[in-house]
């Protein structure tokens, strides 16, 4: 009885694997109907558009100063009769969108990011990359986009060390993004001996997004 015990418990727990993924197999079929015409429909665009991510955050929070319209550096001054308030520092919805070839190799990928506020709707993404993939070490990217200056500019609020950039980054690189060209060179070879060099070179119109467009005919040439 001892030494089938545990054979009992093995054939326990597989039947109970098994009739989990049974019922999740029928929760996916009564999601999705594959025998009706609108069953097929979906999962026909399934398949169509299974390259394309939609994702997004909100970030709300509530500040409270001493004394009535102070002075504000996140967020803007406050109101003369106010000393607290709600606000989104956040608020993006972001698409994704990656072409693949027949050997699944990225070939194009195109972003979408939005930030939608109570002080209005900005754009903070609108660019596309190009692949190469006969050497898979060079990519183009052309756009709005964060600037290839440093670390701290490129990385996201998971990534960074801190959730808000510095302050220096606030300032001389106000809104993070711009509008430009830029060439970048990285291996996509698992076992290239240049896979541990990566370099990015961009020309950029230089004022950011403080201004609808160019205001002159110099670029800034960022190179990291």
């Amino acid at each position: 009885m001892k030494k089938l015990l545990p054979t009992r418990k093995v054939l326990f727990v597989g039947l109970m694997l098994l009739l989990s993924q049974l019922t999740e197999a029928q929760f996916l079929m009564d999601m999705i109907d594959t025998t009706t015409d609108m069953g097929k429909g979906m999962l026909n665009l399934y398949s169509r558009f299974d390259r394309l991510r939609l994702s997004g955050y909100i970030q709300p929070q509530f500040q409270v100063v001493e004394s009535k319209g102070s002075k504000s550096f996140n967020g803007g001054d406050f109101s003369a009769n106010s000393n607290n308030r709600f606000m989104l520092r956040r608020s993006r919805v972001r698409v994704d969108y990656v072409r693949s070839n027949k050997l699944q190799q990225p070939t194009m990928q195109f972003v979408f990011q939005f930030d939608a506020t109570e002080r209005g709707v900005n754009v903070r993404d609108v660019w596309a990359r190009l692949f190469d993939n006969k050497y898979q070490k060079f990519a183009f990217t052309a756009g709005v986009f964060a600037r290839p200056f440093g670390y701290e500019l490129n990385l996201g609020s998971a990534d960074r060390e801190s959730p808000e950039r510095g302050r220096m980054s606030q300032t001389l690189m106000k809104t993070e993004r711009d509008l430009g060209a830029m060439i970048s060179f990285e291996s996509r070879k698992k076992n290239d001996k240049w896979r541990y060099l990566k370099i990015d070179a961009g020309i950029f119109n230089g004022q950011g997004l403080n201004a609808p467009g160019d205001f002159d005919s110099y670029k800034d040439f960022i190179p990291i």
